[in-house]
């Protein structure tokens, strides 16, 4: 899973600046990403934040659409 999380950040710093990497961090969710100290960091930080999503339990039952 490591190994995983690491290429995906690898991609996201080959494609991204440390500014577009900090406003993708505040999109996912995680304060202050300007006091991270490097991009690899930064991205780390946004790929767990992404599997972390895709853990998370939605609510069940019954919704009524208005």
């Amino acid at each position: 899973m490591t190994d995983e999380i690491e290429e995906e950040a690898e991609e996201l710093i080959n494609q991204n600046t440390r500014k577009e990497l900090n406003k993708l961090a505040q999109k996912e969710g995680i304060k202050d990403p300007e006091d991270l100290p490097r991009k690899k960091a930064v991205a780390m930080e946004i790929v767990r934040a992404r599997k972390a999503k895709e853990y998370v339990r939605r609510p069940t039952g019954l919704y009524f659409e208005r």
